[in-house]
């Protein structure tokens, strides 16, 4: 029995979960993190591996500052300051609840630059960067010789069969958790609802 590519592109038409899903395992052990951090389930795999290892701050980080460009061109000024701030305080600020490893010159710039509110889609990039590559050469390997990475693993071949209607419902409760998860949007759009006098 043969497979043509027309027949292959059919199954992936009919069922889409499969298409992201056979890379993944088509590659296994070969995939790259960013394919990683674009699958929901993957992400959070590694996020589990990452807190198991205390170090989910970096990946947490990677994300944020995702978002943070993602809606910034379609943010107002005052969003995109707020957002900023966040990740600042967040990440950035030493005394910050999940602080990252940066070197001082890029702490300092980063700080001054919001504190002046001097922010831009790229303010985040030279420190996304090393954060990455960290994220990449260190706790990647591991993570892909974790029992995190095979559960993943297992899960995903479970998934690719799914039927169109069974892939579209679990789109959905994907998406509902991405919402709950996204949390920078989340938290300057609540701190738009609360007045400054509560």
């Amino acid at each position: 029995y043969s497979i043509t590519k027309e027949n292959l592109d059919e199954f992936f038409r009919i069922v889409p979960s499969a298409r992201r899903r056979f890379d993944v395992m088509l590659s296994k052990y070969n995939v790259d993190l960013d394919t990683v951090l674009h699958i929901p389930r993957a992400a959070r795999f590694f996020t589990l591996f990452l807190e198991s290892e205390l170090a989910s701050e970096n990946i947490h980080y990677v994300l944020s500052v995702n978002e943070y460009k993602e809606a910034y061109n379609d943010t107002d000024d005052e969003t995109r300051l707020e957002m900023a701030r966040i990740i600042t305080s967040h990440f950035i600020d030493e005394e910050g609840k999940q602080p990252i490893n940066v070197s001082g010159t890029q702490r300092k710039l980063i700080l001054d630059a919001v504190r002046e509110q001097d922010v831009d889609a790229y303010i985040f990039d030279t420190t996304q960067r090393a954060i990455y590559l960290l994220l990449e050469r260190d706790c990647f390997p591991r993570f892909k010789q974790s029992h995190f990475f095979r559960e993943f693993l297992n899960e995903e071949e479970n998934l690719a069969f799914l039927t169109k209607e069974q892939y579209e419902q679990q789109q959905k409760e994907e998406e509902m958790q991405g919402r709950a998860e996204s949390n920078l949007l989340n938290k300057v759009k609540s701190l738009k609802l609360v007045s400054p006098n509560e």
